[in-house]
C-alpha cells in the first residue's frame, strides 16, 4: 500500500509540474490550424473528416525563384522568435531535435509541435503564392 501511495504521489507532483509546463507554453504559442475544419467533410456526411475538395496543386517551382525565395524570407521573419528558431535549426542548419531542444531550454515534443506548426505557417503562406487564385 505504502508503494503504490508513493507512486501516486509521485506521479501527481511530475504530472502537476509537466502540467504547469504545458500550460505557459499553451500561452506562448497558440495553436493554429493549417487547414479550416470547414475544408473536411462533417460526421452527418458520407466521408467524415475527409477532405470536401482537394487542395489546388501546385505548379512545378525552383528554389531558385526569387517570388518563392522572398515569400518565404517574409513568412519566416513573421513566425514568433522561437518558431523560427526552431526551423532555421532543423530545416535550415540540419540539427538533430534533441540539441535544439535543449538549446532553446524546450522538450522535445514541444520542439516538434513547435517545428509542425511553423511548417504548416509556411506551408499556407507559400500556398497563397502558388495556389491557381494568388498566382499573377
Amino acid at each position: 500500500m505504502k508503494a503504490w501511495l508513493g507512486r501516486a504521489a509521485a506521479t501527481t507532483v511530475l504530472g502537476g509540474r509537466e502540467h504547469a509546463r504545458r500550460g505557459w507554453w499553451i500561452r506562448w504559442f497558440r495553436r493554429g490550424r493549417p487547414v479550416p475544419d470547414d475544408g473536411f467533410q462533417g460526421p452527418d456526411q458520407p466521408y467524415p473528416r475527409h477532405w470536401r475538395h482537394l487542395p489546388d496543386p501546385w505548379p512545378p517551382v525552383s528554389g531558385s525563384d526569387p517570388a518563392v525565395r522572398d515569400r518565404l524570407r517574409r513568412a519566416l521573419d513573421e513566425l514568433p522568435s522561437t518558431w523560427r528558431a526552431v526551423v532555421r535549426d532543423r530545416d535550415i542548419a540540419g540539427r538533430d531535435g534533441d540539441v535544439v531542444a535543449g538549446g532553446l531550454g524546450i522538450t522535445v515534443e514541444q520542439q516538434r509541435a513547435i517545428l509542425n506548426q511553423a511548417r504548416a505557417a509556411l506551408r499556407c503562406r507559400l500556398a497563397d503564392l502558388l495556389s491557381r487564385q494568388g498566382r499573377r
